[in-house]
């Protein structure tokens, strides 16, 4: 896992040309966006289809009303389809980091521990096919 920093580095396009998967985490901000559509741009230029990708956004709020961004207005921005997100639980993962342990160990049932697990479980499935 390497978590690549915001600025380019000499080191960034080796990386994103050799690594078998791609996360690409993103919050649902204005700027956060444009970080992870010029990555994902990047990626796509550096490796065209033949790169296996996945855009997640993180933190995301299930609301039904007020200022946020769609699925739907995500794949726009992306191009993308089948965008995952994972759901903010600030007492959850509070709670784990005060307790050194993982956010399932506090609550396995919890919305944030079944968004991982529906998103790995999906990627291990598309990559053994």
């Amino acid at each position: 896992v390497i978590d690549l920093p915001n600025i380019e580095t000499p080191w960034q396009n080796s990386v994103l040309s050799t690594s078998d998967e791609i996360f690409i985490v993103f919050e649902l901000n204005v700027a956060s966006l444009r970080q992870g559509k010029r990555l994902y741009t990047k990626i796509r230029e550096l490796r065209g289809n033949a790169a296996s990708i996945t855009l997640v956004a993180n933190k995301h709020k299930r609301k039904w009303f007020g200022n946020h961004f769609s699925r739907s207005e995500l794949e726009k921005i992306f191009k993308a389809p089948h965008i995952k997100s994972v759901s903010l639980d600030n007492a959850l993962l509070t709670d784990a980091l005060n307790r050194a342990i993982l956010p399932s160990e506090v609550d396995g049932r919890a919305r944030f521990n079944k968004d991982l697990k529906r998103m790995f479980k999906e990627r291990l499935d598309d990559a053994a096919r």
